[in-house]
């Protein structure tokens, strides 16, 4: 439901929230058309445990987690060479499932911002691991591979990580911090609109 919300253009953030509250004032018409029906006082008082359970069976289908509203990054000392500056940068290791999760919104955000290029490294020697990442992304997200040593460092060993660097400092988002929060922090960078 939230990919409704963004594409009617509202942020990562709201997009997360309203359908949570869809689902409380959902169970509050229901509560007010079941208790409008029934005139004993009991079954009144029971119409009002109605109202939370559209937004458990929402919950349950859809948990909120931990890091899904997280926005903490890592300063890092920016490494010529090591990414673009200006540009988001996706570190990933081959055969990663929660790397090849992030494509979908990697490519919601670059059509958001309208950023011509997002960086997806694959810390490999062997392109043939780009493969099933390049099939994932249709062409959306410059895939390409990198030994780069500075990487994994930057990466602190957790994948994907989700880098962008000014020329001088370089902030990083591990998959548990990069929430709704971060991807609308960053897609405020990438559309200018906010200072690094």
């Amino acid at each position: 439901m939230d990919s409704l919300f963004l594409n009617f253009g509202l942020s990562w953030t709201w997009s997360k929230i309203l359908p949570y509250l869809f689902f409380i004032l959902l169970g509050v018409f229901i509560f007010r058309f079941v208790r409008r029906r029934f005139e004993k006082k009991i079954y009144q008082i029971l119409s009002s445990l109605l109202i939370p359970i559209p937004f458990l069976l929402y919950f349950m289908i859809y948990p909120i987690y931990e890091g899904d509203f997280s926005n903490h990054w890592e300063s890092h000392k920016f490494i010529q060479g090591s990414i673009e500056p200006k540009r988001l940068t996706v570190i990933a290791i081959p055969g990663c499932p929660f790397c090849y999760q992030s494509i979908d919104d990697l490519i919601r955000m670059k059509e958001r911002t309208g950023v011509e290029t997002i960086d997806f490294i694959v810390l490999t020697d062997d392109p043939q691991y780009l493969d099933w990442y390049k099939e994932e992304a249709g062409g959306e997200l410059n895939i390409i591979s990198s030994s780069h040593s500075y990487l994994p460092e930057l990466a602190n060993q957790q994948y994907p990580a989700f880098a962008y660097g000014d020329g001088e400092t370089v902030k990083v988002w591990s998959n548990d911090s990069f929430g709704v929060t971060a991807k609308d922090h960053l897609e405020d960078i990438l559309g200018g609109e906010s200072e690094f």
